[in-house]
């Protein structure tokens, strides 16, 4: 075999070989990338990567645990659904304007973010902001920002970007995040 077909030959085994390896899949109206059949949302780390160093959070308050609004919100969130939703513990609270965002963990139910806007003097589920379960094998941080993005358009973004769940979130819903 002459080198230049040789070498061709190399070329295109080097290409070849790691691409018979690689497969895009769609999941859930999100591209992941499956390497050996193991699913990776690499869109959605590039995402979380990304709003880490673009979000801008002056705006965004994290509320305290001992601030009134605590009280109210898990009010709220208990009275959504009750009975399984009444045992609840906020993990975190988010506050921009109008607007709550809650992570909620409950003894009986799957963890949950949930979207609270104020209405009639009083902190409210919104109804279409409830987002609970696995998100795998998407990024969990991404996937659950644009979800309530997309369910509740008029949540102001950057609360939404500012948004960092808790690591237990995931372990919790049976979902953690791949390094």
């Amino acid at each position: 075999m002459k080198s230049r077909a040789a070498l061709t030959l190399m070329v295109l085994l080097l290409l070849a070989v790691p691409i018979s390896h690689l497969q895009l899949q769609q999941v859930d109206q999100r591209w992941l990338l499956a390497v050996d059949g193991r699913q990776l949302d690499v869109a959605g780390q590039w995402s979380d990567s990304l709003n880490r160093w673009l979000r801008d959070c002056s705006l965004v308050r994290v509320v305290p645990a001992q601030e009134g609004t605590h009280a109210q919100v898990v009010k709220a969130i208990g009275q959504y659904s009750p009975p399984d939703s009444q045992e609840l513990r906020l993990s975190g609270l988010w506050q921009k304007d109008d607007w709550l965002l809650a992570e909620v963990d409950f003894t009986r139910l799957a963890p949950a973010v949930v979207v609270l806007w104020h209405q009639q003097g009083a902190w409210e589920v919104h109804t279409s902001g409830v987002w609970s379960g696995s998100t795998h094998p998407h990024w969990p941080a991404s996937f659950i920002r644009q979800y309530l993005g997309r369910k509740v358009p008029q949540v102001p973004p950057d609360l939404l970007a500012c948004f960092d769940p808790s690591p237990t979130l995931f372990q919790r819903a049976g979902t953690r995040p791949e390094s």
